[in-house]
């Protein structure tokens, strides 16, 4: 006869104890040089909200929310244009907001580099996305500045008295054809709990060339975003509320984003990884 012993806990400990058992320890922000002109930036989250007090030395700057780092990261990246390894630490980014994951793009590579790219780039493609029409829908919307485009859209929405309404954006024009300004190799690292943003972000450097994906698949893009969530009223329990669904481009919707490269170790071992890197890509040994 075996006694049982009960442990209480909520959903988000038991996911953190799952995810650190499969891929190891979530990754802190930080900005680090490795091997000969190498560099390793590790972005746990694309989202704003997050409470972190870890410092990004090379910076020198001390934030108190995530959406400090990673502004801080994309002022940062045109230094890093000539560096010959830059790896992107994604293990462990469960997503966030697509202005910070496009920003920190958009520094390193230059929005017309990217747009120069064409529709082979998914940026360049038409962002097609369907909301729910609601009043709590349209005051989350406006609790982030950086989407009062749709939220004035979503008002006109209401004035009119749709119950559903299709926002379309393409958030990279054409441009003529430029040069990579990058000049060595950019590899993320990827894991199983890489989902919404952290999927879009692996999807646009799997486009761009001379990137690199290393470690795990992400987990399936599920077409939705922008969680509004309600908190039961036992607080016993959260109900993640999406209230838009991405309509098109479908080319990458519910399908995990495969690495380029096999990565048999531990993911949560950093030391291990950036010994294979540097390896490999540094020192060429197989």
């Amino acid at each position: 006869v075996y006694k049982l012993n009960w442990l209480k806990n909520n959903s988000k400990n038991l996911k953190t104890k799952l995810r650190n058992a499969s891929f190891g320890a979530r990754v802190h922000f930080a900005i680090k040089e490795f091997g000969k002109n190498s560099v390793w930036i590790s972005i746990p989250t694309f989202s704003w909200a997050v409470q972190e007090n870890n410092q990004i030395k090379i910076l020198k700057k001390q934030g108190e929310t995530s959406g400090d780092f990673l502004t801080a990261i994309a002022k940062a990246m045109p230094k890093f244009r000539n560096k010959n390894i830059i790896v992107f630490d994604l293990r462990g980014n469960p997503g966030g907001a697509p202005i910070y994951a496009r920003n920190i793009l958009f520094g390193l590579y230059t929005k017309e580099y990217l747009s120069s790219l064409g529709t082979k780039f998914v940026w360049n493609r038409v962002l097609k996305m369907q909301f729910r029409v609601t009043k709590r829908n349209l005051d989350y919307l406006k609790a982030f500045p950086y989407l009062n485009n749709i939220a004035e859209a979503m008002e006109k929405a209401m004035d009119s008295r749709q119950s559903y309404m299709t926002y379309s954006d393409v958030i990279l024009n054409s441009h003529k054809k430029i040069n990579n300004p990058v000049k060595g190799k950019v590899i993320y690292i990827t894991d199983g709990h890489c989902g919404s943003m952290c999927t879009m972000f692996s999807q646009a450097l799997k486009e761009i060339p001379g990137t690199i994906q290393l470690g795990a698949p992400t987990a399936k893009f599920d077409a939705s975003g922008y969680n509004n969530d309600i908190v039961l009223p036992s607080k016993l329990a959260t109900l993640e509320m999406p209230i838009e669904a991405v309509v098109s481009p479908k080319d990458y919707m519910y399908k995990p984003i495969i690495p380029d490269v096999n990565y048999s170790g531990y993911l949560g071992n950093t030391k291990n990884l950036k010994d294979f890197i540097l390896k490999k890509y540094e020192r060429g040994e197989q």
